[in-house]
């Protein structure tokens, strides 16, 4: 008898209603997968006064007179680490992180080899760098130089 009444309750159910339902959740998926896309990391640059992540609209300066730390990140940290608005794998390692660790952090990653950790006052950032060595070298000297 329940069984009937499903039937009949799912038969009332106006036909526009199922094609508003498909409508959203495709829609949902293209703002996902649009918002992955324009945190991709492009080009990462640095000179003596900032560094920059350069992603497809728009860039990431973090002025090194901010930079409180730079460090290797393990990929261990990432594994512990909860997404809380991003991509955990599509495109990249993207969006919004946190852990017990290092706390809330902003990743801009598309492999998991090389990264590097920059702690500003405000904000930590994860980012991967193919030149991981020189890069923590650079900074880390443009930042003795500064005292």
């Amino acid at each position: 008898m329940a069984g009937g009444i499903w039937i009949v309750a799912v038969q009332q159910i106006p036909q526009w209603w199922g094609v508003l339902f498909k409508s959203a959740v495709i829609g949902g998926i293209f703002l996902a997968v649009g918002y992955s896309v324009t945190l991709i990391p492009l080009e990462l640059k640095w000179d003596s006064s900032r560094i920059r992540i350069t992603r497809l609209f728009s860039s990431t300066v973090i002025p090194l007179a901010e930079v409180r730390q730079v460090k290797k990140f393990p990929y261990a940290s990432v594994e512990s680490s909860i997404r809380t608005c991003g991509s955990g794998g599509m495109f990249g390692f993207l969006g919004h992180f946190k852990n017990e660790e290092v706390g809330r952090y902003v990743m801009y990653a598309t492999e998991l080899d090389n990264l590097v950790m920059v702690k500003t006052a405000g904000k930590t950032y994860v980012f991967s760098c193919v030149v991981r060595e020189e890069f923590i070298s650079d900074i880390r000297e443009y930042l003795a130089n500064e005292v």
